[in-house]
């Protein structure tokens, strides 16, 4: 079986994870601003799932390539949480902040 953008997803997003982590640090630092760590890991960890969304994505196009995503069921149900929630919120059950 032939490598596909699946096969990368993890370190690509782990990769995307330090990067983000490392930059908003450094833009903290350079800008003199204290550091929230909780807000700094969020950030990061949030900017992780950007290569994995877009395999999903990519995915639509190519359905084979859902089976290999085995490892990233949590971000599927995310994914899935997601649009439960914007869902609701369109049909006026859900109420979200702004």
């Amino acid at each position: 079986m032939e490598n596909s953008i699946v096969d990368y997803l993890t370190p690509v997003s782990l990769g995307t994870v330090v990067a983000s982590f490392f930059g908003i640090l450094f833009s903290s630092v350079v800008r003199r601003k204290s550091v929230d760590l909780a807000h700094l890991l969020t950030r990061a960890i949030s900017a992780g799932g950007i290569p994995v969304s877009l395999a999903l994505l990519y995915c639509v196009f190519d359905p084979l390539l859902l089976q290999r995503m085995e490892g990233n069921r949590l971000y599927i149900a995310v994914a899935a949480l997601s649009v439960f929630v914007i869902s609701g919120a369109g049909a006026g059950f859900i109420k979200l902040k702004r």
